[in-house]
Protein backbone atom coordinates (compact mmCIF):
# COMPACT_ATOMS: atom_id res chain seq x y z
CA UNK A 1 0.00 0.00 0.00
CA UNK A 2 2.94 2.06 0.91
CA UNK A 3 4.56 2.14 -2.75
CA UNK A 4 1.45 2.94 -4.27
CA UNK A 5 0.62 5.82 -2.05
CA UNK A 6 -2.85 3.87 -1.48
CA UNK A 7 -4.79 5.05 1.56
CA UNK A 8 -6.48 1.63 2.21
CA UNK A 9 -7.03 -1.97 1.28
CA UNK A 10 -10.75 -0.94 -0.30
CA UNK A 11 -8.70 1.60 -2.28
CA UNK A 12 -5.48 -1.37 -2.70
CA UNK A 13 -8.28 -3.77 -4.03
CA UNK A 14 -9.40 -1.58 -6.35
CA UNK A 15 -6.35 -0.67 -7.59
CA UNK A 16 -4.98 -4.47 -7.96
CA UNK A 17 -8.48 -5.12 -10.01
CA UNK A 18 -7.52 -2.80 -12.47
CA UNK A 19 -4.20 -4.21 -13.25
CA UNK A 20 -4.62 -6.79 -16.10
CA UNK A 21 -3.17 -10.18 -14.65
CA UNK A 22 -2.52 -9.62 -10.93
CA UNK A 23 -4.87 -12.35 -9.63
CA UNK A 24 -2.99 -14.71 -11.82
CA UNK A 25 0.30 -13.60 -10.98
CA UNK A 26 -0.31 -14.09 -7.11
CA UNK A 27 -2.33 -17.16 -7.69
CA UNK A 28 -5.64 -15.84 -6.08
CA UNK A 29 -9.02 -16.70 -7.98
CA UNK A 30 -10.06 -13.07 -5.79
CA UNK A 31 -8.85 -10.40 -4.28
CA UNK A 32 -10.87 -8.43 -1.44
CA UNK A 33 -9.87 -6.10 1.02
CA UNK A 34 -10.67 -8.40 3.92
CA UNK A 35 -7.95 -10.63 2.18
CA UNK A 36 -5.37 -8.25 2.24
CA UNK A 37 -5.38 -7.06 5.90
CA UNK A 38 -5.68 -11.06 6.74
CA UNK A 39 -2.57 -11.67 4.36
CA UNK A 40 -0.80 -8.70 5.50
CA UNK A 41 -1.19 -9.49 9.52
CA UNK A 42 -0.10 -13.23 8.79
CA UNK A 43 3.25 -11.74 6.65
CA UNK A 44 6.59 -12.83 8.42
CA UNK A 45 8.02 -9.82 10.39
CA UNK A 46 11.72 -10.65 8.38
CA UNK A 47 10.04 -10.43 4.86
CA UNK A 48 10.16 -6.70 4.47
CA UNK A 49 14.04 -6.74 5.99
CA UNK A 50 15.00 -9.50 3.68
CA UNK A 51 13.28 -7.54 0.68
CA UNK A 52 15.17 -4.66 1.61
CA UNK A 53 18.42 -6.33 1.58
CA UNK A 54 18.18 -7.75 -1.40
CA UNK A 55 16.89 -4.79 -3.33
CA UNK A 56 20.19 -3.13 -1.49
CA UNK A 57 22.30 -5.77 -3.09
CA UNK A 58 20.79 -5.17 -6.51
CA UNK A 59 21.18 -1.83 -6.32
CA UNK A 60 25.22 -2.06 -5.07
CA UNK A 61 25.90 -4.15 -7.88
CA UNK A 62 24.18 -2.16 -10.79
CA UNK A 63 25.69 0.98 -8.96
CA UNK A 64 29.44 -0.17 -7.81
CA UNK A 65 31.12 1.51 -11.10
CA UNK A 66 29.69 4.79 -10.59
CA UNK A 67 32.29 7.39 -9.08
CA UNK A 68 29.88 9.86 -7.38
CA UNK A 69 28.73 13.57 -7.51
CA UNK A 70 31.69 15.13 -10.02
CA UNK A 71 34.50 16.79 -7.42
CA UNK A 72 32.92 14.76 -4.25
CA UNK A 73 32.77 11.18 -5.65
CA UNK A 74 30.33 8.74 -3.68
CA UNK A 75 28.27 10.56 -0.83
CA UNK A 76 26.96 8.63 2.30
CA UNK A 77 23.81 11.35 4.07
CA UNK A 78 23.28 9.96 7.14
CA UNK A 79 20.08 11.02 9.23
CA UNK A 80 17.27 9.78 11.24
CA UNK A 81 13.20 10.36 10.84
CA UNK A 82 11.10 10.04 13.83
CA UNK A 83 7.70 8.66 13.68
CA UNK A 84 5.19 9.34 15.98
CA UNK A 85 3.07 6.55 17.35
CA UNK A 86 -0.53 6.87 18.83
CA UNK A 87 -1.09 5.92 22.28
CA UNK A 88 -2.63 2.44 21.78
CA UNK A 89 0.02 0.57 19.87
CA UNK A 90 2.72 2.80 20.72
CA UNK A 91 2.88 2.05 24.27
CA UNK A 92 6.25 0.10 23.41
CA UNK A 93 8.21 3.16 21.76
CA UNK A 94 7.80 5.28 24.99
CA UNK A 95 9.32 8.55 24.46
CA UNK A 96 8.07 11.16 26.79
CA UNK A 97 4.69 11.47 28.90
CA UNK A 98 2.85 12.09 25.45
CA UNK A 99 4.83 10.92 22.67
CA UNK A 100 5.32 7.62 21.19
CA UNK A 101 8.35 7.41 18.88
CA UNK A 102 10.14 4.98 16.51
CA UNK A 103 13.20 6.43 14.65
CA UNK A 104 14.92 5.40 11.47
CA UNK A 105 18.56 5.85 11.72
CA UNK A 106 19.23 5.89 7.70
CA UNK A 107 22.06 6.05 5.23
CA UNK A 108 21.41 7.51 1.55
CA UNK A 109 24.36 6.58 -0.77
CA UNK A 110 24.40 8.86 -4.06
CA UNK A 111 26.24 6.97 -6.76
CA UNK A 112 25.79 9.53 -9.09
CA UNK A 113 23.98 13.07 -9.68
CA UNK A 114 20.34 10.88 -10.48
CA UNK A 115 21.17 8.03 -8.50
CA UNK A 116 20.20 7.44 -4.95
CA UNK A 117 19.07 4.74 -2.38
CA UNK A 118 19.00 4.11 1.51
CA UNK A 119 21.63 1.06 1.72
CA UNK A 120 21.06 0.37 5.66
CA UNK A 121 18.20 1.50 8.05
CA UNK A 122 18.67 0.97 11.62
CA UNK A 123 15.12 1.21 13.64
CA UNK A 124 15.04 2.34 17.52
CA UNK A 125 12.88 3.72 20.11
CA UNK A 126 12.76 7.71 19.96
CA UNK A 127 14.91 8.12 22.85
CA UNK A 128 17.93 6.48 20.93
CA UNK A 129 20.15 9.20 20.26
CA UNK A 130 21.63 9.45 16.96
CA UNK A 131 24.83 9.09 18.08
CA UNK A 132 24.66 5.99 19.65
CA UNK A 133 24.14 4.41 16.05
CA UNK A 134 26.81 6.83 14.09
CA UNK A 135 29.31 3.92 14.04
CA UNK A 136 27.46 1.46 12.06
CA UNK A 137 26.59 4.16 9.91
CA UNK A 138 29.57 5.81 9.25
CA UNK A 139 32.27 2.78 7.86
CA UNK A 140 33.04 3.55 4.61
CA UNK A 141 36.64 4.96 3.88
CA UNK A 142 35.58 5.08 0.37
CA UNK A 143 32.64 7.93 0.30
CA UNK A 144 31.79 10.90 1.79
CA UNK A 145 29.62 11.06 4.96
CA UNK A 146 27.64 13.88 5.38
CA UNK A 147 25.50 14.75 8.56
CA UNK A 148 23.53 17.53 10.81
CA UNK A 149 24.53 18.67 13.38
CA UNK A 150 22.85 16.06 15.66
CA UNK A 151 25.86 14.02 15.33
CA UNK A 152 28.65 16.16 16.68
CA UNK A 153 30.99 13.50 18.74
CA UNK A 154 34.72 14.88 18.88
CA UNK A 155 35.91 11.25 19.78
CA UNK A 156 34.21 9.51 16.82
CA UNK A 157 35.25 12.09 14.29
CA UNK A 158 39.16 11.48 15.61
CA UNK A 159 38.00 7.63 15.22
CA UNK A 160 36.92 8.30 11.69
CA UNK A 161 39.87 10.51 11.05
CA UNK A 162 42.22 8.08 12.08
CA UNK A 163 40.57 5.49 10.10
CA UNK A 164 41.03 7.76 7.26
CA UNK A 165 36.71 8.21 7.13
CA UNK A 166 36.04 10.74 5.07
CA UNK A 167 32.88 12.86 6.75
CA UNK A 168 31.43 16.73 6.67
CA UNK A 169 29.21 17.96 9.44
CA UNK A 170 27.49 20.96 10.44
CA UNK A 171 27.94 22.07 13.69
CA UNK A 172 26.64 24.96 15.67
CA UNK A 173 28.61 28.29 15.68
CA UNK A 174 29.42 27.34 19.50
CA UNK A 175 31.48 24.20 18.70
CA UNK A 176 35.23 24.92 18.13
CA UNK A 177 37.04 22.70 14.98
CA UNK A 178 40.53 22.61 13.15
CA UNK A 179 39.83 21.75 9.47
CA UNK A 180 41.93 18.71 8.29
CA UNK A 181 42.72 18.48 4.57
CA UNK A 182 44.45 15.41 2.94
Amino acid sequence: MQLGNWKSYEETEERIRAMDGTEELFGLTSISASQLSRRVNALPSVLPRQLFLDAVTQLNKLTSNRKGIPSLGRLHLVDSSSLLLGPTLGKWTYFTKHSNCVKLHTRIVITDPGTAYPDMVIPSTGNVDDREVMLNLVVDPHATHVMDRGYVDYKKMDHWVENRIPFAMRIQAGHKANMIKS
